[in-house]
Parts: structure tokens; C-alpha cells; sequence
């Protein structure tokens, strides 16, 4: 990665690298580099104006987010996303990105505001058959059991 950065190639494959080592980081714990580095794949994807990535790098951070319990970074993150990935009509990313933002406000205690993001997700998942299905169906179970206790 450092010969991309000696040579200051601004392309979308260096940002596609730069999101794969952040990827390849989190499950050794290194959370922060990953952060930094979805934030570096970020800032060049914006930089190209390369959308797809803008809305897979929010969203990337977003979920990194959650994993840290910052339910308020990960909401932010996740509505930035989300209509980027409307606009580019990419379904798995408009489901993750509804189930993000579910999964944020849910654990701020706002069912009901997640109700919906909860339900596009595992509409969307269903349809494509996605791995992450289930995920989003426990998250909307979790919004559904929460709003029937009261909250």
C-alpha cells in the first residue's frame, strides 16, 4: 500500500485496496487502522467522486461503528449512505445500509423510528436471498418485541 502512497495514485482501485486492508484488519482487533483506513478509502472515493465506493466506505464505517457501541456515529453514518446507495440502485447496499440504521436506533432505544429501515432490510435480503438475512430478521424481531413491550 505504501508504493500506492509514494506514487499518489488517485485511483478507485487504490480505494478498493485501502476498504479490503481495513477489512482484513478488524478481525485481528485493529479496529483503529481499520477505521483510518475506510476513512482514507473514503476520503479518496469522494475525492474521484466514485459513489459506489462513497456509499460502501460510509457504510463500512458505519458498521465499525456499531461494533464499538457508538450508536450515534453508526446512525449518522448510515443515513449518510443510505441515499447514495438509493441513488446508485444498488439493493444488497440499500438493505445493509436500512439494516445499519435499524440496528443504530434500535440500540438507542428507538424502535419505532427502526421499525421500517428493520422491515426494507429483510424485504430487500428475502428477495435477493442474502446471507444477511437472518441478521436483519433478528433485528427486526428485536424492534418488533421492543415496541410491544412499550418503548
Amino acid at each position: 500500500m505504501g508504493i500506492f502512497r509514494a506514487i499518489q495514485v488517485d485511483s478507485t482501485e487504490v480505494a478498493i485496496v485501502l476498504n479490503s486492508l481495513a477489512i482484513a484488519k478488524q478481525p485481528a482487533g485493529k479496529l483503529i487502522a481499520a477505521e483510518a483506513d475506510y476513512r482514507a478509502a473514503l476520503l479518496l472515493a469522494q475525492k474521484l467522486n466514485f459513489r459506489e465506493g462513497i456509499a460502501i466506505y460510509t457504510g463500512n464505517l458505519a458498521e465499525l461503528a456499531l461494533k464499538n457501541k457508538d450508536f450515534l456515529q453508526a446512525e449518522e453514518l448510515a443515513r449518510l449512505a443510505l441515499p447514495i446507495s438509493v441513488a446508485i440502485g444498488r439493493q444488497e447496499l440499500i438493505a445493509d445500509h436500512n439494516h445499519k440504521l435499524a440496528a443504530a436506533l434500535h440500540d438507542q432505544q428507538k424502535s419505532s423510528a427502526a421499525l421500517p429501515h428493520a422491515r426494507i432490510a429483510v424485504e430487500i435480503f428475502s428477495r435477493l436471498a442474502a446471507p444477511n438475512l437472518a441478521e436483519a430478521q433478528a433485528t427486526l424481531a428485536a424492534c418488533e418485541a421492543a415496541i410491544a413491550a412499550g418503548e
